[in-house]
């Protein structure tokens, strides 16, 4: 595994159990599978401009 990564994932695992650190570690290689990382930026995307619609619509 990437070094980095791994400091990434030691610090949002500070002071967690191995299980926690796993779970974590998992869900970041699986993101890191198939794109997904991209599907969540566009998720993310989509979840903005309804905001900013919301916003604006309320005005």
């Amino acid at each position: 595994m990437d070094k980095g990564l791994e400091k990434i994932i030691d610090e949002l695992c500070k002071d967690k159990d191995s299980d926690y650190k796993n779970f974590i570690k998992n869900i970041l290689l699986s993101m890191n599978s198939d794109n997904k990382w991209d599907q969540l930026n566009k998720l993310n995307e989509l979840t903005e401009k309804l905001k900013n619609d919301e916003k604006n619509s309320s005005k």
